[in-house]
């Protein structure tokens, strides 16, 4: 254990429970007092973790867990008065429940229950669940390494997505290797593997359907992959085809949606020659599950993919999205989300804040692969879902008019290199997806992500 690192942990206990200590209302301030305890292990909850996630309980009733970090912890919180052992116990029962409700892959390793006064921690991979700890608020900085497990989660997190980051860049480096070998080179490679990217994390991420464009280049084909450059070339010409306006096409082909936002607008100068290599790399890319990278790296994977020292660096710079952060929180994204806590409970000030995300403007003018600007999106896009989170409460939207607020074209960046600017304008495309897909999971309604009529000024 880093001694320093935990004494700076427990100095930051300290200022927490300073500052929580009398907090007694649950609805009030229950998630701002999760993210506040978080910090505590420079944890930003919104990067991992959601309030009010949803789940289904017995006879098919909704329920919301208060806070949900997939496979690692369920957090259920209680106002203060609740605090006899009968309360406690009924509140495991709830989580309990939500717990058996979730898919397998997202059960928590640990149940964490507070009422403001107290906490509980269940381990789950103890099987004696009767067994718990409890920890008074007061006792917090003498006790912090209980929640030891919260940093260790951390770990495995940051573990798992270089693992990840490092297997997409092999996988996609075998089809630029096989490339490159043919004499397919320059512009053209580099366009080309742009567009086979954006196709793989779209067949991962909902935006086609599962594994559409796999199955469709390696059942389309043949056993040699000698045509498998023709099928691609056909491919993106359908992509970038308003589907009324897509005549004798094949069934198989026929399926894929419209994408449009310029990504496909380009005709290769080439087609990509095709080969027994070239299948057995994309045989191998199919297996990946594309929608682990994150898009704030997506630059960074494309740029490891071209060049084998980045690629052999790449586990040294994915953390990127850390440093990127330390930017932008004090520049302006601490500052929105005072702002924001300064007036929830005023529903006026909460639409003229939301109108004020809606007008600002960024730019980076020297964007490169555009990470600055996947980052300030994304979090923008976060913090506006929390507005909505008060303004519509936790529940179905009706009106679609509060989902499309933040927009990619806010966003603007300058770059030299063609091929970086085109990165920048995918990975901020495939972070709209994910934005909306949350939304898809909290409102249970969502904005379209294609065809890309909106896109960000680079």
């Amino acid at each position: 254990m880093n001694q320093l690192l935990w004494d700076a942990y427990r100095k930051n206990a300290t200022a927490f429970v300073h500052e929580w200590a009398h907090e007694r209302d649950e609805k009030g301030e229950a998630h701002s007092y999760w993210d506040a305890f978080l910090k505590i292990f420079n944890l930003e909850r919104r990067r991992f973790a959601r309030h009010e996630g949803r789940v289904k309980r017995e006879g098919n009733r909704q329920g919301f867990i208060d806070l949900i970090w997939k496979g690692k912890m369920l957090v259920e919180h209680k106002s203060a008065h609740l605090d006899k052992p009968e309360d406690f116990d009924k509140t495991f029962r709830q989580a309990m429940e939500y717990v058996d409700g979730l898919p397998p892959e997202e059960r928590p390793r640990r149940v964490v229950l507070c009422n403001f006064k107290r906490f509980r921690i269940y381990d789950l991979e103890d099987k004696s669940q009767d067994v718990f700890t409890e920890i008074a608020i007061a006792e917090l900085p003498q006790r912090l390494t209980e929640f030891s497990f919260i940093p260790e989660f951390a770990g495995e997190l940051i573990v798992a997505e270089e693992k990840a980051n490092l297997d997409a860049v092999e996988r996609i480096a075998s089809i630029h290797m096989v490339l490159k070998s043919a004499h397919y080179t320059g512009h053209d490679l580099e366009l080309l593997l742009v567009r086979m990217l954006f196709c793989m994390f779209a067949e991962d991420t909902g935006i086609f359907e599962p594994k559409q464009f796999s199955k469709y280049i390696l059942n389309n084909t043949l056993e040699n992959g000698s045509d498998i450059g023709e099928a691609l070339m056909e491919l993106f010409e359908i992509l970038n085809t308003p589907v009324r306006k897509r005549d004798d096409v094949g069934a198989a082909l026929k399926q894929f949606p419209y994408v449009n936002g310029g990504l496909f607008a380009e005709k290769l100068s080439k087609t990509p020659p095709g080969s027994m290599g070239l299948r057995n790399a994309l045989e191998t890319c199919a297996m990946f599950d594309w929608a682990d990278i994150s898009p704030e790296i997506f630059g960074s994977l494309f740029q490891a993919v071209l060049d084998d020292t980045e690629r052999r660096a790449l586990g040294a710079h994915y953390t990127s999205d850390t440093n990127i952060r330390r930017l932008i929180d004090p520049l302006f994204l601490n500052d929105l989300w005072a702002e924001f806590h300064a007036v929830r409970h005023d529903t006026k000030k909460l639409h003229a804040f939301r109108l004020k995300l809606s007008k600002l403007r960024f730019l980076d003018p020297a964007c490169g692969c555009g990470n600055f600007l996947v980052v300030t999106y994304r979090e923008l896009r976060v913090l506006d879902m929390e507005v909505v989170k008060v303004l519509q409460g936790i529940q179905y939207v009706t009106d679609t008019s509060l989902l499309a607020n933040v927009r990619l074209e806010q966003f603007y960046g300058l770059e030299i290199k063609p091929v970086s600017a085109l990165i920048a304008q995918v990975a901020l495309h495939l972070t709209e997806h994910q934005a909306n897909r949350v939304l898809l999971q909290t409102f249970g309604v969502t904005v379209p992500t294609i065809p890309l009529d909106e896109s960000p000024n680079i």
